[in-house]
């Protein structure tokens, strides 16, 4: 119980963090946005930008499976790699960042059994970025 509720707690607290950051986007603030989102991923998640940059689908991959993220705190980290995506750009980054995304999105399906609208549609926007940018 004390587990369940130190858990709900941080991704309460995660939650909250990226509404800020969401809504400093929508004020038009994106360098600070972007910062906090960076700061977050490497505080949260021990991923620096780079990280994401450097790692293959082999390495992310390892690096979700030794972390065992619980269900929803990757779906949080997949609400952080969503706002980064711009499907819009067809840039070796985007197309690192929709590769990471769609595992994200597998993982909770498969290894979490949890799905959501949100997730599907996010997923479908992904697949056609990757079919259109392959």
């Amino acid at each position: 119980m004390l587990r369940r509720d130190l858990l709900t707690a941080e991704i309460k607290k995660l939650a909250e963090a990226l509404a800020r950051i969401l809504h400093l986007k929508t004020e038009g603030k994106t360098e600070e946005a972007d910062q906090k989102l960076q700061d977050l991923l490497q505080n949260e998640y021990n991923l620096s930008d780079d990280d994401l940059q450097v790692m293959d689908e082999t390495d992310f991959s390892a690096f979700l499976k030794t972390s065992a993220f619980p269900a929803e705190k990757l779906d949080v980290l997949s609400q952080i790699l969503y706002s980064i995506f711009d499907p819009a750009l067809s840039n070796q980054k985007n197309k690192s960042l929709a590769i990471k995304l769609g595992q994200i999105y597998q993982l909770l399906i498969t290894e979490h059994r949890t799905i959501n609208m949100i997730n599907l549609d996010r997923e479908d926007v992904v697949k056609k970025y990757l079919s259109t940018n392959s």
